[in-house]
């Protein structure tokens, strides 16, 4: 009988030192299992990131069109207040002079005639002075401004002089200004040449004729809203500028290699 009951109770034991090892066995996770909730887990948060890249593109493609907007904007004051809109500039070799207002006799292209326009009149009067016997402070032509730049391209920011550009009356910059946005050129290419040498030589100076030119925009250029004989709705006014996707930070390209606030190139 005690033999018996002994058989009984280590059978007893047993039976509960089995069932903690099951209850341990089911408490724990295999290899496998875990491995396969990492996978999931990493598939949800690739999902998660490309669905918040797809956010943050989207955002800086709606802002790239509000800039857009705010360019034409400002043109379209631009033009109200001046009866025609921003001329184009001297070419390559010039910018924003100060004391030379808008429109043909101002070297600086279309964007330093707009300054005003985008509240930045403080920017127009930091531009050379016309009267200056040695070339003048780069700070003008070293300041970004966010709303020329497309966030879906570049940051805002300076890019390196890397084709030594080098306007009349200013020291040379180290770094400069960019832009992503040009007004209508039209669709002829039009050959400016250097330009003049100095301000006294550009009285005397024999200008390119413009008369093949077919945008709203171009070298000493004076467009009446009147000119545009196909109609505003159907003339684009300004745009993205095309710039190789290498090129975007590289600032070698020659749609990209003077600084925002020189002449039409």
């Amino acid at each position: 009988m005690r033999y018996a009951k002994l058989l009984h109770k280590r059978s007893d034991s047993s039976n509960r030192k089995s069932a903690i090892r099951n209850r341990r066995r089911s408490a724990g996770v295999t290899l496998t299992e875990l491995m396969v909730v990492i996978a999931v887990l990493l598939i949800l948060l690739s999902l998660a990131l490309v669905g918040l890249q797809s956010v943050i593109q989207h955002g800086r493609t709606v802002q790239c069109s509000n800039h857009l907007l705010q360019l034409s904007t400002a043109i379209a004051a631009f033009e109200s207040t001046h009866q025609h809109l921003p001329s184009g500039g001297w070419g390559k070799n010039w910018a924003g002079i100060s004391s030379l207002g808008v429109g043909p006799e101002q070297p600086g292209g279309w964007i330093y005639q707009i300054l005003p326009q985008l509240d930045q009149s403080n920017l127009v009067a930091s531009g050379a002075i016309a009267d200056a016997h040695s070339p003048q402070s780069a700070v003008m032509l070293e300041t970004v401004l966010a709303v020329l730049y497309c966030p879906s391209r570049r940051l805002a920011r300076t890019l390196p002089n890397s084709r030594q550009w080098n306007p009349h009356l200013y020291e040379k910059p180290d770094r400069v200004a960019r832009n992503d946005y040009v007004m209508n050129g039209g669709d002829t290419l039009l050959v400016y040449g250097e330009g003049p040498e100095s301000l006294e030589a550009a009285s005397r100076f024999r200008w390119p004729k413009m008369t093949h030119a077919t945008g709203l925009v171009f070298m000493r250029s004076w467009m009446r809203g009147a000119a545009i004989t196909d109609g505003r709705s159907n003339v684009y006014l300004v745009g993205e500028k095309y710039i190789p996707v290498e090129q975007y930070k590289t600032s070698m390209d020659w749609g990209d290699n003077e600084g925002t606030y020189g002449g039409d190139d």
